[in-house]
């Protein structure tokens, strides 16, 4: 044997001690009622357990057998307690009539000084066979028993459920987290339920979804112990609910598409999840009317605006959704939208599915559908930090996409308004935007933007009184004044 070998059994033999007395026990098999070939049981030395220990070994082929049952299936110890005067005693250890390890047991100072080797082996479930067999002549030993360590799991003191309230809107999701105690405990599965489904639902991984308007009281419970937590959801109406889809199909020729839109800018951020077949997603957010790509079922696309700008995140005011293809009734997708807000940014809230009929078109053309979604010119939701389009299921498992426009700006922060009522009074008066520059000092400068993020107007004024700035469409508009480092917004309804 190599040396090295026996320095590694006496670092398993420390371990082992350690596992024993820590988080283990172990079932001990008595020699004396193993089945023996050339053995026999013996009285003759002292210290030994159980009514006797067999002996002797010294030829080859001795063996005793050992039925070994009550374990888990994985790696277990086995302490070998034997006593020899000779040295290096070759022992083949079996395990269900497999080979696993030729041992050479060293000495232990006397017929009758007991000692321990510890050697481990993988073990199957309940039942196993483990068989101590001489390889060769010579080296006699004494055996009293053998044992097995079986470990003892660490049980469940507790759980705790993060957080233990929250409000949801209504159609949003919730991610809950459940913190198990000891972090060292053996089995950390916990099972989730809802006091009442119609309000509020949970998957098995603590997500809540929100269906109805109302309370519900989700609970973890663990499956050792059956500790229980419990976190209280109040789902609360959409404060920004109404917006209509409308769809327009178009044969023959490109789509208008937008290159002015909230995500030319969020590209460096997106995730795309699921599979494409020309492998440009990319030119869905890319301004231009004739590139496509072909996305299979369910993949996904999440988009992250730039909060760090605009920290109080986006006012969303419209979607357009551009199916494109050559066969005609060919298709009919679905899109499922959700959005995040900037305290929340990875809790999602579906918003709508925006499913077209199937497109026109003959063949050799460039047929679209597009699905606008629009809330009359106003603001379908305020603060978005994140956008995620869901594609499919879809007819033939796969659709051709053109382009997803999405129109918005900048959030107004509360600090923003404060400023503009403090030091530029803005409003609309008919076709006009009014801006009071009586406060300001030296010039400004003032951005009209409409909902689809495009630039209407742009004037550099020098002077202090009213500005009448003439709008020849009615709708809602975001009115920037920019003085000095200070720069306040207001949004405007023309009607």
């Amino acid at each position: 044997m190599k040396k090295n070998h026996f320095f590694k059994h006496v670092m398993v033999l420390f371990l082992s001690f350690g596992t024993l007395f820590g988080s283990a026990q172990t079932l001990k098999f008595e020699a004396e009622d193993a089945t023996l070939n050339g053995l026999g049981p013996k009285t003759d030395q002292g210290g030994y357990s159980g009514t006797s220990f067999v002996g002797e070994y010294g030829n080859a082929g001795k063996y005793a057998e050992f039925t070994v049952s009550g374990v888990d299936a994985g790696r277990h110890d086995i302490i070998i307690r034997y006593a020899t005067d000779d040295n290096n005693i070759p022992i083949d250890l079996y395990v269900n009539n497999v080979k696993i390890e030729e041992l050479s047991l060293p000495r232990t100072g006397c017929w009758g000084c007991w000692s321990d080797f510890v050697v481990y082996a993988n073990l199957t479930a309940n039942e196993n066979i483990i068989k101590l067999m001489q390889r060769s002549d010579g080296g006699h030993m004494n055996l009293d028993f053998i044992s097995v360590t079986v470990e003892v799991p660490i049980a469940v003191t507790g759980v705790e459920v993060s957080p233990t309230t929250a409000d949801v809107i209504v159609n949003a999701t919730k991610q809950l987290t459940a913190t198990i105690t000891p972090e060292t405990a053996a089995n950390k599965t916990v099972s989730w339920s809802s006091s009442n489904t119609a309000v509020a639902e949970v998957n098995s991984s603590g997500m809540v979804l929100a269906n109805a308007v109302g309370s519900a009281v989700i609970t973890a419970t663990t499956v050792d112990g059956k500790f229980i937590s419990t976190c209280e959801i109040t789902v609360v109406p959409d404060p920004n609910a109404n917006f209509e889809i409308t769809y327009t199909e178009g044969n023959g020729n490109h789509p208008a598409v937008s290159n002015n839109d909230l995500l030319q800018t969020a590209q460096i951020n997106r995730i795309f999840t699921g599979a494409s077949f020309f492998n440009k997603i990319h030119t869905l957010t890319d301004g231009s009317n004739t590139d496509q790509d072909v996305i299979f079922d369910n993949a996904s696309m999440t988009y992250s605006l730039d909060v760090s700008t605009n920290t109080s995140g986006y006012d969303i005011t419209g979607f357009d959704i551009f199916t494109q293809w050559v066969d005609n009734g060919c298709i009919e997708p679905n899109v499922a939208i959700s959005y995040s807000l900037v305290g929340s940014p990875d809790d999602f809230i579906s918003l709508t599915t925006a499913k077209f009929s199937a497109t026109v078109g003959n063949s050799g053309g460039y047929p679209w559908t597009r699905s606008n979604i629009y809330n009359g010119g106003a603001i379908i939701r305020s603060g978005v930090a994140k956008l995620k389009f869901v594609l499919g299921p879809q007819k033939n498992g796969y659709t051709g996409y053109s382009e997803i426009d999405v129109f918005g700006f900048a959030t107004s922060p509360g600090t923003g308004i404060n400023d503009i009522e403090k030091n530029a009074s803005i409003y609309g008066a008919n076709n006009n935007i009014v801006v009071d520059l009586s406060s300001q000092e030296g010039s400004s400068l003032i951005t009209v933007i409409d909902t689809r993020g495009s630039v209407v107007k742009s004037i550099q004024s020098k002077g202090s009184g009213l500005l009448n700035i003439n709008i020849p469409t009615n709708g809602i508009y975001m009115v920037l004044v920019q003085n000095g480092d200070k720069l306040s917004s207001q949004k405007v309804v023309l009607n």
